[in-house]
């Protein structure tokens, strides 16, 4: 539910920041890769907007409008998952 504090499995989730000062981030890296090593990519990345809605991107990159929306702080939510 939007605005809810979310309980999340610290063994699940290696890496948890907030952009913007606002926008909670979580990296799935259940293989706990390299991130900046050439094997390990984005799969996808799940974003939930202030209302509730997700959209599912599949790729390393947040089109627009959707990126406004991140600019905006209009996000509250996003889940980047990393290739196992």
């Amino acid at each position: 539910m939007p605005g809810e504090k979310e309980q999340l499995p610290l063994k699940q989730i290696p890496s948890l920041l907030n952009y913007f000062s606002s926008i909670f981030v979580v990296y799935h890296n259940p293989s706990r890769k390299d991130t900046f090593s050439p094997d390990c990519r984005v799969e996808k990345i799940v974003v939930r907007d202030l209302k509730g809605k997700t959209t599912e991107i599949n790729g390393d990159t947040i089109p627009v409008p959707l990126s406004i929306a991140v600019r905006e702080k209009a996000v509250e939510k996003i889940d980047v998952y990393f290739s196992r």
